[in-house]
This record gives C-alpha cells, structure tokens and sequence, in this order.
C-alpha cells in the first residue's frame, strides 16, 4: 500500500501505512518554501526557485533530492515539458 503524507508543512511529516503513523524528519524552511513555490505554480524551475527564494540552485537541487526521498514530492514528465507534484 501507498504512504499517505497526513501532516508536513512546519510540522515532522506523519505518514499513514495500513492505519500506523510513521514520523519522519520535520522540513525545514527552504522545504517549506519550495512546497509554497511548487504549490504556486507546478511548473516551476530550480533556477526560478532559487532566484525566488534567494538561495543557490545546488541548494535548491539538495532539497528537492530529499523531499523526493521522504515521499514528498515526485516530479512528472521530462525537464522541459513535466511538473512537479506534492504527494497528499
């Protein structure tokens, strides 16, 4: 069965397995802003992120990385042409 996201912005992201919570490490702020920005406009780019949020795009990329590896966000399509979506 799919893990369900209960809780994550500014809170440890809670998932639901076969009705058991897990707790995962809680996002911090460039997470939570990414979510924002993704939230914003699915489309958006890393080099859009980074400007918007005024941190570097290798930053961006390492967040991206874990909010994929914690289940959070998974990305759609190719570069040019996908969108990013939040898993709910």
């Amino acid at each position: 069965m799919k893990l369900k996201i209960i809780s994550s912005i500014g809170k440890a992201v809670v998932k639901e397995n076969d009705g058991k919570a897990t707790v995962k490490k809680k996002l911090n702020q460039t997470q939570e802003q990414i979510i924002a920005l993704i939230n914003k406009n699915a489309k958006i780019t890393a080099d859009d992120m980074a400007k918007a949020i005024g941190i570097t795009k290798r930053n961006i990329e390492k967040n991206i990385k874990l909010l994929k590896d914690h289940g959070i966000l998974i990305r759609v399509g190719g570069k040019k042409e996908g969108h990013w979506e939040i898993i709910k």
